[in-house]
């Protein structure tokens, strides 16, 4: 985008760490071509996926060593993640202490005011393949559950939080802090109600609730909000809105299959647009996109240099690198829409990768020999039940399963004077928040992911902490009903197939037909069935 276009994508303020290593001189031999006429590279595939080799082998020359940032940073690790360029590991693991070192430094929070921040780092995070909800100990993902905070500096907030959270569908921690706990609903609604009479988007229309006449899209925010809503197309508003806004910028695609923005042709709003139609499984040369045998892709690579790298406009001027990594990423969009695989924000196949302490392979528990426990604090589990499968390693298939689910609190019922009278209306005259009920799940989900969805979508409270020290989620509340609100030793409870795990929620993978019953103890857990923490069971 011209003019501005640093503005509209996440950014941050970068304190760099010193860590260069040498970059495999084979990831950068690839050959560096001239650009190929727009039209020519669009049709032939060999010239597409030469120009992706370029753009990766320039990116990787050029940000030796990504921090935390926006040119040099997310979207540079982003873009050669999602391209399927070989990459060393130890480029991501690089990228990883920096970022690890920047939010120790900065205690957690990322900018008090721009969310945005915490959206970019997510997302180059979940690319590189490491769990944002534990960095340093810190859960990057929370800032997102303050629904203020993340709208405040316009509709690039929630664009961005829901392309965020929904790039592994990472739970909206609920933030005590918040005036008012973000849900994507409420995401959903503040994009879709600062649509403009021509159907597109634009920075700040609609920011102080009107939308004045004679506002005219921008096709780099509407292609965000498009990649935004891409995944909410079985709600008919989402579609309607979006159907307006395709239309909008097949309108308004130029002559020769670009953009203007700010009055200037450039490359960053080619570079959205393309990414919109690729995350909405639209194909890069939808007929709708091609304007005199020009499509988005070509339109481009019309802007590309011949070491790989791309220019802003088409006379050079701008900021050569933030064109190169936006067109990266969108020449990544476009390779994965062809070949059929997830689209650069559907993050599932990512390849997980182990931060700081080493974790057990998958299907395997490591126990310490001199405290009798894994590197979680989980005592060794009995023989024959499932061991913890640690989130990074969940695998998520496309399979969908059932399991029967239920919430109760009906030991509190015999502990009523325990409750704060107040409280007194929250418990269920049988005691079941959530009656039992066939629910379906993923191939790889946990315990955690089906209750939390559930209580979502069943609109029943719930409250979580994340564990690093356990490596899990941990319920503090549901129906407003906490831990303690019952008595020093009261909270909550899961069992599977009558089995209490004696590791968290979190790590508890889920298989097709089990039972899970959440139950509230008033006794820890010996008034429910459970001795492992109470006492040992009475022969």
């Amino acid at each position: 985008m011209a003019g501005s276009s640093e503005k509209y994508l996440p950014v941050m303020k970068t304190t760099r760490t010193s860590a260069i290593f040498l970059v495999l001189v084979l990831a950068l031999t690839a050959p560096l071509s001239a650009c190929a006429p727009a039209d020519a590279a669009a049709g032939d595939t060999a010239l597409r996926d030469t120009a992706l080799r370029d753009t990766a082998a320039y990116m990787l020359k050029t940000v030796e060593a990504p921090e935390v940032g926006s040119i040099g940073g997310e979207w540079a690790v982003i873009g050669l993640a999602r391209s399927g360029c070989d990459v060393p590991d130890a480029y991501y693991a690089d990228y990883y202490e920096n970022v690890e070192a920047y939010v120790r430094e900065c205690d957690g929070i990322l900018h008090e005011r721009k969310y945005t921040e915490y959206s970019r780092v997510i997302l180059g995070l979940t690319a590189a393949g490491y769990d944002p909800r534990d960095v340093g100990g810190y859960d990057l993902t929370a800032a997102l559950g303050d629904f203020e905070n993340t709208v405040w500096q316009g509709i690039n907030g929630p664009i961005w939080a829901l392309i965020a959270l929904d790039s592994r569908d990472y739970p909206i921690p609920a933030n005590r802090a918040a005036k008012t706990q973000a849900t994507r609903e409420l995401y959903l609604e503040e994009i879709l109600r600062r649509q403009l009479p021509d159907g597109g988007w634009n920075l700040t229309a609609g920011a102080d609730g009107e939308i004045a006449p004679g506002e005219r899209a921008d096709p780099d925010i509407t292609g965000m909000a498009l990649q935004a809503l891409a995944k909410y197309q079985d709600k008919p508003e989402v579609r309607a809105a979006t159907d307006r806004a395709l239309s909008c910028m097949a309108e308004t695609q130029g002559g020769e299959g670009g953009y203007t923005s700010w009055g200037t042709p450039n490359s960053e709003s080619v570079a959205q647009v393309l990414v919109a139609i690729c995350e909405l499984g639209i194909s890069p040369d939808d007929e709708r996109f091609v304007k005199n045998g020009l499509t988005l892709e070509g339109s481009l690579l019309s802007y590309k240099n011949a070491d790989g790298s791309f220019r802003h406009t088409a006379d050079g001027s701008g900021n050569s690198q933030m064109s190169t990594e936006q067109a990266l990423y969108a020449l990544a969009a476009a390779q994965r829409a062809r070949d059929g695989g997830n689209s650069l924000y559907r993050m599932s196949d990512a390849p997980r990768r182990a931060a700081g302490r080493p974790e057990a392979a998958p299907g395997a528990m490591v126990i310490d020999p001199a405290t009798g426990k894994d590197i979680y604090q989980t005592d060794p589990v009995p023989e024959g039940r499932p061991l913890p499968v640690e989130p990074a390693n969940a695998v998520l298939g496309d399979a969908r399963h059932t399991v029967t689910l239920t919430v109760r609190c009906d030991t509190i019922l015999a502990n009523m004077d325990r409750l704060d009278k107040e409280k007194h209306e929250l418990v269920p005259a049988d005691g079941v928040i959530f009656p039992a009920a066939a629910v379906t799940f993923r191939e790889g989900e946990s315990v955690f992911d089906v209750l939390w969805r559930e209580m979502q979508n069943a609109k029943i409270h719930l409250e979580f902490v994340n564990t690093p020290l356990y490596n899990s989620a941990y319920i503090e509340g549901i129906n407003n009903l906490y831990e303690f609100d019952a008595g020093e030793l009261s909270g909550w409870m899961y069992k599977v197939n009558g089995w209490f795990p004696n590791y968290g929620c979190s790590r508890y993978q889920l298989r097709d037909g089990d039972e899970v019953e959440w139950v509230y103890t008033c006794d820890l857990g010996r008034d429910v069935g459970e001795f492992w923490l109470g006492g040992q069971r009475d022969e």
